[in-house]
């Protein structure tokens, strides 16, 4: 398993990847906040034209509140990609400076009009528990295979 963080994963190109088979697997967490999204775009659009296989994701709970922040990245998905990558949660509350009203932009994001139109999530792809998914995936996974993004 190799970690890295998006820009440089962007910048290193397909070199800086875990692969099998030549297709670079890629795991993504972060904590679902307005400027995660640009990763997740930049993720899905390089899933969906072949150039990464995206595994899974997972949810931290830092900068945002589940289940709200689950919800809109199933949501996000789903409507711009149609695609059903599993996302995990995770159940460690992770240390946060910042307070409660800046944590809530995942609620607010998810509250805009433009997003209200979007299909409703059907958390169908969603893992319950989002450390043992990953734990075993990179238990059974030969050495370097994997990408983990961290945003």
């Amino acid at each position: 398993m190799r970690t890295l963080c998006l820009a440089a994963a962007l910048l290193h190109g397909a070199d800086a990847f875990g692969s099998v088979g030549g297709i670079p697997q890629v795991i993504f967490v972060h904590d679902a906040v307005l400027d995660d999204f640009l990763g997740e775009a930049l993720v899905m659009e390089a899933h969906n034209k072949g150039e990464i296989n995206l595994l899974g994701s997972i949810v931290i709970n830092a900068d945002s509140v589940p289940p709200t922040s689950f919800k809109i990245v199933d949501k996000f998905r789903a409507s711009y990609y149609g695609e059903a990558v599993p996302i995990g949660s995770n159940a460690a509350r992770l240390f946060n400076p910042f307070p409660m009203a800046y944590r809530t932009d995942s609620d607010k994001m998810y509250n805009l009009e433009s997003v209200k139109v979007m299909p409703e999530p059907n958390m169908d792809t969603c893992i319950a528990d989002g450390e043992v998914w990953l734990e075993a995936t990179l238990e059974a996974a030969a050495d370097n295979s994997i990408t983990l993004f961290q945003a």
